[in-house]
């Protein structure tokens, strides 16, 4: 992944949850579902979830037009400015 000006390695936990994010684009992805994506449903933390979900936000500038929005109680919601 590049910003125009440097590139970034996606681990490959990070690169199933944006792709997760990107398929769902504009909708709500559950925690649940994004458990079971990313880890089969083997044991993972709320923690595990939280860490790549900021690593991914890290990537994206605030004037980039990309966000990771906190669905609270629900999940995550990737929002692309057009």
């Amino acid at each position: 992944m590049s910003d125009g000006k440097q590139t970034f390695q996606l681990t490959a936990l990070e690169s199933r949850l944006l792709n997760l994010l990107a398929m769902n684009r504009g909708n709500a992805v559950t925690r649940a579902e994004i458990y079971q994506h990313l880890w089969r449903g083997d044991d993972s933390t709320a923690a595990s979830l939280n860490n790549l979900v900021c690593h991914l936000r890290e990537f994206f500038t605030p004037d980039s037009g990309v966000e990771i929005e906190t669905i609270w109680g629900i999940g995550y919601k990737l929002m692309v400015k057009e």
